[in-house]
């Protein structure tokens, strides 16, 4: 993002740090076990999102349908919305379960976006939303019985095998 640089970054994350010390303290409470694998991955340094080793911002996107393959098959997804939008857009559909959710500014969502067909409907305005999640395949052993989570270790990164 053009105008913005790493201590920008920094300071914004460090000034909502009382939003992700809470999403910590509530999957923790409700998800115990779940919370346990996450704070397990080994994250070098300053674990920034406390138990999530990812938040990937959105920033006006509409979503298509899709589900994340590459989060953990029984693992979550916390999704915050925020920004100036007109309410009754910006939906988030579960298509396989029939849902719509009208998410507002202060919201957190928590959904299974590997198990879940989902999308983000039009709106009006600015929208925004941060995601906290774990992407599998970059802290968890291969599973070759899941599509999509087959990886392997290469300069320090995991990336997918390839098959052929």
């Amino acid at each position: 993002m053009e105008g913005y640089n790493n201590e920008h970054v920094y300071t914004w994350i460090d000034a909502n740090d009382p939003l992700w010390r809470l999403v910590d303290k509530l999957v923790k409470e409700q998800l115990p076990d779940y919370w346990n694998r996450l704070m397990s991955i080994p994250i070098p340094g300053r674990r920034y999102f406390y138990c999530f080793p990812i938040n990937a911002v959105n920033i006006d996107c509409e979503v298509p349908p899709h589900r994340d393959d590459t989060d953990d098959e029984n693992g979550i997804c916390c999704a915050i919305p925020f920004g100036d939008y007109e309410y009754g857009g910006g939906r988030l559909q579960l298509h396989d379960i029939n849902m719509s959710i009208d998410d507002y500014v202060g919201d957190m969502i928590g959904f299974q976006g590997y198990n879940l067909t989902h999308s983000v409907s039009k709106y009006v305005g600015k929208q925004f939303a941060c995601v906290l999640t774990s992407h599998d395949p970059m802290y968890f052993p291969p599973d070759p019985t899941r599509p999509g989570k087959n990886t392997v270790v290469k300069n320090g990164y995991k990336q997918q095998l390839n098959n052929n």
